[in-house]
């Protein structure tokens, strides 16, 4: 008997060694395992931490350091929790907070939601969200300006099935509104943007639908966007790219901006600047990730905000635009004067542009500190897939902060309200006839 428990306990304290070894390579390795570059991010490619992730879970009590975002390790990771989407992107929720600010003693009601109609309607998709998964309630603008609604409700989806406590997110209905400008009416909805000046309660910034893959502009997905425009960036470093200013876009007849900005431009020392045509032969046609060629690129707005925006700030280019007129998810990341200094900013008419620009090319130095602000603060943190998933569930958590629970099943209370968004995206409806025959033409209409 006095075997036998001297054996237990001397296998009890190899086990408690071995725990301890283990405990102090982790240790180990959290200290020198890793070390930062100039841009404050790790050399390290943190390829095989599933192991040491798991482990430090289940040492609660333990103090393993402070969490900071690493694009390498963390930029496309969609699942990071509520404490590292605050420690990370701190600046991207100011919208978020303001809007709960606004409604914070005027909640949105059921009734109000209903009220909806008119353009707000045609352009909009109606969702619930209840216990983390996503349904579609009605499809009124499903099929409205091409993909964007569906690239959309893709991306709510993915920052919901990413999140490991996704079924503890509240429950909120809202609309999903995919035109351009949303306008200043009494509607709540779900829009890409507003106007910097906006003191509406009632309209939501959501992500760009750019930021799931936007097919019609030739673009692709953003994850692929983004390598393009690295593998450019590796092939074209700093030093070597065109000292001119860039751009390529659609003219149409109200977009008076982009006319007043190739009437400043065109034919300037400094500008390779030019109208798209997708009709002609010489439509003078460059692929995004090519935009990254140059020192310099500019970006003008159309019928509202600009599409391309985005990815040009994932080029380590200096961006060069006019004053901020309209709000983005990242709006308040964007700087531009000081040290932090990560984009330029030029006066809405572009008179000043030529000035501009020949100061930034005369200052080498500036021009490059700027393009490395672009570069550390929105390519490499506001700009990452991370940081989009991060807003959509702070989106979800502060708009139904302020509004209504929604029903999930209509009043026989058995019938969902909602088709779960599965469904929506193989068959492209909401509803369609529950026999066989219906379903198969709605799935070949769908794939054809």
């Amino acid at each position: 008997m006095l075997a036998w428990a001297t054996g237990k306990n001397r296998n009890v304290h190899l086990s408690l060694l071995a725990g301890l070894l283990i405990f102090l390579l982790s240790i180990f390795y959290l200290k020198w395992g890793t070390s930062e570059n100039e841009a404050g991010v790790y050399k390290h490619k943190h390829s095989n931490n599933t192991f040491l992730s798991h482990f430090k879970s289940s040492f609660t009590g333990v103090n393993f350091g402070t969490w900071e975002f690493d694009v390498v390790r963390d930029g496309d990771n969609y699942g990071l929790s509520d404490s590292q989407c605050s420690a990370a992107f701190p600046k991207l929720y100011s919208d978020v907070d303001e809007m709960v600010s606004r409604r914070e003693n005027n909640h949105i009601s059921k009734t109000d939601f209903d009220s909806v109609e008119g353009d707000h309607v045609q352009k909009s998709i109606r969702a619930m969200i209840h216990n983390g998964e996503l349904y579609i309630v009605s499809d009124d603008g499903l099929a409205a300006l091409q993909s964007r609604g569906f690239a959309t409700l893709h991306a709510i989806n993915r920052a919901l099935l990413t999140y490991p406590d996704r079924a503890q997110l509240p429950n909120c209905e809202f609309r999903v509104y995919v035109g351009d400008f949303a306008g200043q009416g009494d509607d709540t909805l779900w829009v890409y943007t507003k106007p910097v000046q906006s003191d509406t309660e009632n309209l939501w910034l959501m992500p760009d639908f750019g930021m799931y893959d936007w097919p019609e502009a030739m673009i692709g997905s953003y994850t692929k966007s983004r390598r393009d425009m690295r593998a450019v960036e590796e092939e074209v470093p700093w030093e070597q790219k065109t000292r001119k200013l860039v751009w390529r876009g659609i003219i149409m007849p109200n977009y008076q901006s982009r006319q007043d900005f190739l009437r400043v431009a065109q034919n300037r020392s400094w500008a390779d600047v030019a109208a798209e045509s997708i009709s002609e032969p010489d439509g003078h046609m460059i692929s995004m990730a090519d935009f990254c060629r140059w020192m310099f690129v500019a970006d003008v707005k159309g019928n509202s905000w600009s599409g391309g925006s985005k990815y040009k700030h994932n080029c380590h280019s200096v961006f060069v635009s006019q004053r901020l007129a309209w709000r983005e998810i990242y709006t308040g990341a964007m700087v531009d004067s000081g040290p932090g200094q990560n984009w330029v900013s030029v006066r809405d008419d572009w008179s000043n542009l030529d000035e501009t620009l020949q100061d930034l090319i005369a200052d080498p130095v500036k021009a490059k500190t700027i393009a490395d602000n672009s570069v550390r603060t929105l390519r490499d943190r506001y700009l990452t897939p991370a940081a989009e998933a991060c807003y959509w569930r702070r989106l979800i958590q502060g708009y139904a902060s302020v509004s209504f629970e929604p029903d999930f099943y209509e009043k026989d209370n058995i019938t969902w309200r909602g088709t779960p968004f599965s469904s929506v995206a193989l068959m492209g409806t909401v509803r369609w006839k529950s026999d066989q025959d219906s379903l198969i033409t709605v799935a070949r209409v769908r794939h054809s």
